[in-house]
């Protein structure tokens, strides 16, 4: 290789390894004929689209379909949240937990359109009814710095968000605030960050409101001739990754079939012109006084030639290279700009050889996907080769994110139609933990593909995630602890993840007066097993309400139980039926209770003989998981009537107002309505009813303290014979008054609420905990029965 084309080759090294990163799970990676076509569409593209959306499920997955398969752009997405204040559908995770899924769906998604993502991490308190609200929570100031960097170190051609002023939360509506000052910011030099000078975004759109004027119209949908889908539809499968979030609306309500745009700052124009271009990378090099003669024949190659030999592997490979040295020896002298378009011609140059030839490199580890952070894993490596042409020498390298003990591995060169196999060792260093961990895959090597003096170098994504020696976590991390309680069982579960046998002393700390029998464990864990162990957690005599936190340690890692003293009691002889959601927390703090708990899953709600049941409690969206309980409700409601108690927890407007489906003994419509203040006043209208006092007595301070939300879903329309409990407000807005409803039917008693006590429940609130109970408590009909 040429010192200028090694100096060169240096210059790109950071560029390229950006364009060339896999940040998605190599079986949703593209092959074959449709991975080459690709490969070329990018090969004569080289434009960047940022597009800007607030959260990991929204509408921005249709524009990036249609800029990767219909014009070959690269895309990037930023995100303002990860979405862990939606609600889960598919799944019991919240907060962190469910920011951690939502990020793994989202970098699966992003694979299927093959595009990178990147978090500005903005908490996402749940639904906001203004821009001013997610403003507070966010900090507008330094959420507009993080985003002028990001815009400085991308440096792209376009900035694209769906979102616009008609939007309904306050998330979309404070991005449209953010936006346009991060723009100007990143173009400023009056704002200094090391190492990335002011950039001008060329053009910044956004979609327009159903009255706008919109400065252009473009098509929105189209057949991929080599996918056969319509763009439109492989948005829609990607956003089928998002499955914390389904049900989706249908694809018309999604993804328009004209797509109408507008400038996004105002009094400024745009137009359709900005899909057509491709000619930045030539630009910069007629700047950086490059050859002009060899940038004309560098066009005509990338733009017209290499697509003309697509049906010629051999040659299409051997003009590829060609295209490919002299792209390094024009850019030599390029300047920053021109170095990150280079690159991704670069990536896709690459591509095209490598699709080209057919080849095909696989690697997984023969030890499972677990693998200890420090430790040494076989992979299996296979490289196979088409029928084309010899690869003159395969070597495999360490990356950042995977070492090679053994060094850089020599496999020599790969005939056409052959195959070369070779168990590599690789070692992973420990990760840092956080919610970027959840992106998959977590590490990948590099093979390299040497042909004459040009070099390829192919990122190889690996089935290995790295983990700690040992795992130590509660069966129960929280714990709801009645006062008046005396002992409970709590269990450990121990993991041990390396390959051989660990002897250790499983010790316990707890608070004074409190006592774990046994006190201490000699725990032996077969490696790669987990066992469980089980202690008798007892309280003081004189227990006071609060937190008390239990710890246990296994070697190096400790599990910590948080137990909730709370004033909370169980109405005696309670016996519950629960119809389970998609979420167990009521059923976890029905246990805690005490209660005797019969869950009613599948066909159970048909056949369970319902009355040895005092209520039956419907948890949040459990209709939508549970057909056999919405075909039989009826059932239900004659349980009522012979004097039982049915407790229906919030659901979806869409879940509720199905066809034929009778949720409640009288008309009752559920809308949208909800109360976002997390701290809006509650006013009580009913102030000795039995939902409030019976067997404990709600104060108001039992509404201080909630998160997220007060509820939502709200009873909409309802017959007049349902009794409103409460009334709340959030500011400036009207008060409502659907949040809990209550009715006699027969002997028996209904209630719907829609208040967000699952919320509540996770972090165990004493006043939501109280409430729950009185909820889940017998009618008066059948109490002593």
């Amino acid at each position: 290789m040429s010192l200028l084309r090694l100096g060169t080759t240096v210059c790109l090294a950071s560029a390229l390894a950006v364009a060339q990163a896999i940040p998605f799970p190599g079986e949703l990676a593209e092959r074959g004929e449709v991975a080459l076509h690709q490969a070329l569409l990018d090969a004569g593209n080289d434009q960047l689209a940022l597009l800007v959306a607030s959260h990991p499920d929204d509408q921005y997955l249709h524009p990036a379909a249609l800029l990767r398969f219909r014009y070959g752009w690269r895309v990037a997405v930023v995100l303002f949240t990860r979405g862990e204040g939606g609600q889960n559908v598919s799944g019991s995770e919240s907060g962190d937990a469910l920011a951690a899924r939502r990020t793994d769906e989202t970098e699966r998604c992003a694979a299927r359109l093959a595009i990178s993502v990147h978090y500005l991490d903005r908490p996402d308190g749940g639904y906001c009814r203004g821009a001013e609200e997610a403003l507070d929570l966010w900090g507008r100031v330094a959420t507009s710095n993080e985003l002028a960097k990001l815009i400085r170190r991308l440096r792209p051609d376009l900035i694209w968000t769906t979102h616009h002023p008609a939007e309904e939360h306050g998330h979309d509506l404070a991005l449209l605030r953010v936006l346009p000052d991060a723009i100007q910011r990143a173009s400023s030099s009056r704002y200094r960050w090391e190492g990335l000078p002011p950039f001008s975004v060329p053009a910044a759109i956004r979609h327009c409101t159903p009255d706008e004027t919109a400065d252009f119209e473009m098509p929105g949908d189209g057949v991929d001739p080599v996918r056969g889908e319509t763009f439109r539809t492989l948005a829609y499968h990607a956003l089928a990754e998002h499955a914390s979030q389904a049900p989706f609306r249908s694809i018309d309500e999604l993804f328009p079939s004209t797509l109408r745009l507008r400038a996004l700052v105002e009094g400024e124009t745009a137009s359709a012109a900005i899909f057509a271009r491709r000619d930045g990378l030539f630009a910069e090099l007629a700047a950086s006084k490059s050859d002009g003669a060899g940038i004309a024949a560098l066009r005509r190659a990338l733009e017209e030639q290499l697509p003309a030999r697509v049906a010629e592997r051999g040659e299409l490979a051997r003009l590829a290279l060609d295209v490919r040295g002299k792209l390094l020896e024009l850019a030599a002298h390029a300047g920053l700009g021109a170095s990150s378009r280079v690159a991704r011609r670069i990536a896709a140059l690459d591509a095209v050889v490598v699709h080209a030839l057919s080849l095909v490199v696989t690697a997984a580890s023969t030890e499972g996907s677990g693998v200890v952070a420090g430790t040494i894993a076989p992979v299996a490596l296979r490289v196979a080769n088409g029928d084309v042409r010899t690869v003159d020498k395969v070597s495999v390298r360490a990356t950042d994110g995977v070492d090679l003990p053994d060094g850089s591995v020599d496999l020599g060169p790969l005939l056409p139609g052959g195959v070369v196999e070779h168990q590599v060792s690789c070692r992973l260093p420990q990760r840092s933990p956080g919610l970027a961990s959840a992106a998959v895959p977590p590490a990948w090597i590099s093979v390299v593909f040497q042909f004459a003096d040009h070099e390829i170098v192919w990122p190889v994504p690996l089935t290995l995630e790295a983990r700690a020696p040992f795992d130590c976590t509660a069966t129960r991390p929280s714990l709801l602890w009645p006062l008046g309680r005396r002992s409970t069982v709590i269990a450990i579960r121990v993991t041990n993840h390396r390959d051989f046998d660990a002897k250790g002393t499983l010790s316990s700390r707890v608070p004074v007066g409190w006592s774990l029998e046994p006190s201490t464990v000699a725990a032996e864990v077969v490696g790669g097993a987990s066992r469980i162990f089980t202690f008798t957690l007892t309280a003081p005599d004189d227990v006071k309400p609060g937190v008390t936190s239990v710890r246990l340690r296994f070697q190096d890692v400790v599990a910590e139980i948080a137990v909730h003293s709370v004033a909370v009691a169980a109405a005696p002889s309670s016996v519950v039926g629960l119809i389970p959601g998609v979420d167990d927390t009521a059923r976890q703090v029905i246990e805690d209770l005490g209660v005797e708990l019969h869950v009613l899953d599948g066909d159970d709600v048909a056949t369970f003989p319902l009355d040895r049941l005092n209520t039956i409690l419907v948890d949040i969206r459990a209709l939508r998981v549970q057909p056999t309980a919405r075909a039989a409700f009826d059932r239900l409601l004659r349980f009522v009537e012979r004097g039982g108690r049915l407790v229906v927890l919030y659901h979806k407007d869409k879940e509720w107002d199905a066809p034929g489906f009778r949720g409640s003994p009288y008309p009752l419509r559920v809308g949208r309505g909800r109360v976002t203040q997390e701290d809006a006043p509650v006013r009580i209208l009913r102030q000795g009813h039995r939902l409030l006092t019976w067997p404990n007595r709600v104060q108001s301070s039992d509404w201080d303290g909630w998160v997220q939300e007060r509820g939502l879903y709200f009873a909409e329309e309802y017959d007049a014979r349902f009794e409103e409990i409460v009334a709340m407000a959030d500011a400036g807005m009207p008060e409502l008054r659907g949040s809990l409803l209550y009715a006699t039917y027969g002997k028996g008693d209904y209630v719907y609420c829609a208040l967000s006590l699952f919320r509540q429940l996770k972090a165990l609130h004493p006043g939501a905990c109280r409430l729950f109970a009185n909820l889940i408590a017998p009618s008066p009909a059948s109490v002593g029965r």
